[in-house]
């Protein structure tokens, strides 16, 4: 299977594929985006120039990821994890760089059909998952005072 997988890889423009999970149900990772923000209160008053910024903490953490199911059998893989994404509440994310999260999936968005050297899969190219805890990310950007 791997004597696949690398050639795929290139094919679709990346030097490797990431394994995750969502739920239990493992996936293979294209790339994945961070949306970092932090919460303020912005306070201006008349008659003085400027305003007061009060840092409220980090927002919750964006992460979109690519899910790409391809084989044989993909479409079984894919409808356990779009049954996995429309499940209400807390799951598992098995983020392939940050590790275990608790997190939320919030959209999800893709394309169905050959890929490239008309390989059978499909890319979920945009699951997005609100993580409600990511320690990693806590310690490195959010420090007791802001």
């Amino acid at each position: 299977m791997a004597n696949t997988i690398y050639p795929l890889a290139g094919q679709l423009g990346v030097d490797m594929l990431l394994p995750a999970s969502f739920r239990g149900i493992a996936f293979d990772c294209l790339y994945t985006r961070e949306v970092l923000a932090r919460d303020t209160g912005v306070y201006e008053y008349p008659c003085r120039d400027g305003a007061e910024v009060e840092d409220h903490g980090l927002k919750a953490l964006n992460l979109r990821l690519s899910a790409l199911f391809w084989g044989n059998g993909y479409q079984r893989r894919l409808k356990v994890f779009l049954a996995a994404l429309k499940a209400p509440g807390l799951g598992e994310l098995l983020h392939p760089v940050y590790g275990l999260a608790g997190a939320r999936a919030a959209a999800g968005s893709g394309t169905q059909g050959n890929l490239a050297d008309n390989t059978p899969g499909t890319l979920l190219d945009a699951c997005s998952m609100m993580a409600t805890s990511l320690p990693v990310l806590r310690r490195r950007w959010c420090t007791p005072n802001g």
